[in-house]
Formats: structure tokens, sequence, C-alpha cells
């Protein structure tokens, strides 16, 4: 993978081979930007309604999403152009919404924050539980394209 990065200066085109170790590059991308999200969010909280910030985010979170739908119109040769496209557009926006779970029920919660805040953040490693076996067996049936209408739809869903 190292020679094929130092080959993309020398060479005029882009010319990257994908192969199966590429596969998690968006995931592994879209942890990286949650966190930078996340941050930038939480800098910048009074700026914005806790709704804006939401909209914001669920709209940078489909746009990444979606990215991996236009893998179909183009070159394989793009497929880690659009892999990281996904990665840092999704998880700047789930860093965005993520940051409201966390700061805005804070904010309302005074007498009962303690007893209420573990079930306000249980709801993403309880949604990840389900989610993941779906994906995979979408992936096995529909291919990457069933995969990501899956996840576009819950965002649109949920």
């Amino acid at each position: 993978m190292f020679e094929q990065i130092e080959n993309l200066h020398t060479t005029k085109r882009f010319d990257w081979t994908p192969y199966i170790a590429l596969a998690s590059i968006h995931s592994r991308t879209w942890q990286g930007f949650m966190y930078i999200g996340l941050a930038f969010t939480a800098m910048n909280y009074s700026r914005r309604s806790p709704k804006s910030w939401i909209i914001v985010g669920t709209t940078l979170e489909l746009a990444g999403y979606l990215s991996l739908l236009f893998l179909q119109f183009v070159p394989i040769s793009w497929f880690p152009l659009f892999q990281c496209t996904c990665g840092i557009l999704a998880g700047f926006g789930a860093g965005m919404c993520f940051c409201q779970v966390i700061i805005t029920p804070q904010s309302w919660l005074d007498k009962s924050r303690d007893k209420l805040s573990p079930f306000i953040s249980i709801g993403a490693p309880l949604f990840a539980i389900f989610i993941a076996p779906l994906g995979v067996i979408l992936i096995q049936v529909y291919s990457w394209l069933g995969c990501s209408l899956e996840h576009t739809l819950i965002f649109i869903i949920f």
C-alpha cells in the first residue's frame, strides 16, 4: 500500500488499485473525523441552536454515505478517494450530532442528571449491536450499494 502511495507522486494519473485492505478506509477515517467534529461542535456550541447543529451534522452524514453510492458511476481506481470522502463527511457530521447527545441533555437535566445520563449514552452502543449484523447481511445480499442505501435510509427515518 505504501509503495502505491509513493507512486502517486511520480505518476500523472490517479491509479490506486483497490484491494481488500482498502475496504475499511471509510470507517478508519470516520472514527478520527467523528472526534474532530465533536471537538469543533463543542467549542462552537453556543453559536447555533442544537436543532441547527443536528441539521448540519445529518446533512454531512448523508452526503458522506451518498458518496459511496456514486462509486458505481466512477472508475474503480477512485474507490479510495470516495472512501475517504465518506469517512470525512460522515464522521464530521456524526461528531456534530453526537455532541448534541452529550451536551444538550446535560444542560437540561439539573436534578436528575446522574440518573438519566447513562440512559442517554446507551443508545449508540445498542444501535450498533443491531446495525452491524444487518450491514453484513446486506453486503452479502445486495453488495456495498445495498448497505449504503440501508445506512442512508436509517439516517432519513431516524
